[in-house]
């Protein structure tokens, strides 16, 4: 996913990947990156 590139100095980078959340038709929530989508198991709504 973690791609890098070279620059004209010759350092190497790492570039950052695209990261967002969208509903599905059934109204769960995906996890979004680099054109990747992945179904979210877990949501809590409470916190300790």
């Amino acid at each position: 996913m973690a791609e890098a590139f070279v620059t004209l100095t010759g350092e190497i980078q790492a570039k950052s990947p695209a990261i967002s959340f969208i509903n599905s038709n059934k109204g769960k929530p995906l996890l979004v990156v680099d054109d990747y989508a992945f179904k979210l198991n877990k949501a809590t709504t409470t916190t300790k």
